[in-house]
């Protein structure tokens, strides 16, 4: 059985997150087997809002003071503080452990974590998934398939609409970016050369992330629903619907720790944090960056 501990219940991504596990569905059919959020350790929460989350996460059993305490009672872990810089202090410590891990968006926010977390990696068999849900979205997997098919002919351009803040309290454009960014990687390619921003206000810039043969454009603007327009010899304006985003994302962790592989190469795992990086310089520059200086 799959005990899964979370680490950190301040983001409603926890109590979402144990939904997917402890709630069964309108059939009365557990999403995901036998597996259960067994625990949860509030670090970054208030105890009545952490008392909310066991609720709203279909009574979580146990809620605990100390990553020790998780450890004796889980064999897996998410960790889902809304700070990036913290991430890696629990990664360390569970991977060296032995347990399979995820590690919520952002999954790190500065080129020395990635560093640390490929080093931990490379050393030890551990399953490590993480980052934006939306990559896992039945939209997003689709179109995905439809571009590997070669549906929309050579792909010139695209546009990816969504959310993020300069000024948001957790870390300004980390906290929420990287939902546009994953998107934009997992459909178009890991491997974007630079990025340009144009800033119109802290709600509302555009990123324009250079490709090999495509550019595709980030348009930040806070407006909903969200979209990808794919521009190629065909064209096509998709939809983002991510109502089950957390069901899909639980569901992608638990299958990771069944088939029990272990990430060796985290490229992709943090390539969404290289470029934020990337546009953080680019906001203050107000020209192109570079991406690769902040990859390792």
């Amino acid at each position: 059985m799959i005990k899964i501990g979370l680490i950190g219940t301040l983001s409603m991504h926890a109590w979402s997150f144990a939904e997917a596990c402890n709630v069964p569905d309108e059939n009365g059919n557990y999403r995901n087997g036998d597996t259960r959020v067994t625990a949860l350790w509030g670090v970054d929460d208030t105890e009545e809002h952490i008392k909310f989350t066991i609720e709203k996460g279909g009574n979580v059993p146990v809620a605990v003071n100390s990553l020790e305490e998780l450890c004796e009672k889980c064999n897996a872990f998410m960790i889902l503080g809304r700070n990036g810089s913290e991430h890696l202090g629990y990664a360390e410590e569970i991977i060296k452990k032995g347990y399979p891990v995820f590690i919520d968006k952002p999954v790190c926010s500065s080129v020395s974590d990635i560093k640390r977390l490929k080093e931990l990696a490379e050393k030890y068999d551990n399953v490590i998934l993480g980052g934006s849900g939306l990559k896992h979205i039945k939209d997003i997997k689709g179109l995905k398939e439809k571009i590997k098919k070669g549906d929309f002919g050579v792909i010139r351009g695209a546009t990816v609409n969504h959310s993020a803040d300069i000024d948001c309290p957790y870390e300004g454009i980390f906290f929420y970016l990287p939902h546009a960014v994953e998107v934009m990687l997992e459909l178009f390619g890991y491997d974007p050369v630079s990025v340009n921003t144009t800033v119109l206000s802290n709600d509302n810039f555009t990123v324009c992330v250079k490709y090999p043969d495509k550019l595709v454009n980030l348009a930040i603007s806070s407006c909903r629903p969200s979209y990808v327009v794919i521009n190629g010899e065909k064209s096509e304006a998709v939809e983002i619907d991510s109502a089950d985003i957390f069901r899909d994302e639980m569901k992608a962790f638990v299958k990771a720790v069944e088939e029990n592989n272990p990430c060796k190469d985290i490229s992709k795992l943090t390539e969404h944090v290289s470029v934020i990086l990337a546009v953080n310089e680019s906001i203050k520059t107000k020209g192109e960056v570079m991406i690769d200086k902040y990859r390792v």
